[in-house]
């Protein structure tokens, strides 16, 4: 396994802070800090991060991409909306 960040979900995406955080409604510079230190983050906006990278939230707690949530993301990637 390997560790799982917000930020390198995002850049999985390939998408900016920029793009993400208007999506999510919240500003860059506030994204760039849950970025930092994940233990303020709201759940709800954590959920709306994890709906963006097409991932589920609760990997991102606990910081693990296993296998599975590997092959999902490489196999649905394509379909989410971004």
């Amino acid at each position: 396994m390997m560790e799982l960040t917000f930020r390198l979900a995002r850049k999985r995406m390939n998408l900016s802070l920029e793009e993400v955080a208007k999506k999510v409604g919240i500003s860059y510079p506030t994204l760039q800090r849950l970025e930092k230190d994940t233990s303020k983050i709201k759940m709800e906006t954590a959920t709306k991060l994890a709906g963006i990278y097409c991932i589920d939230p609760i990997n991102l707690y606990f910081g693990k991409e296993s296998d599975y949530i590997k092959m999902v993301r490489e196999t649905y990637q394509a379909r989410c909306e971004v």
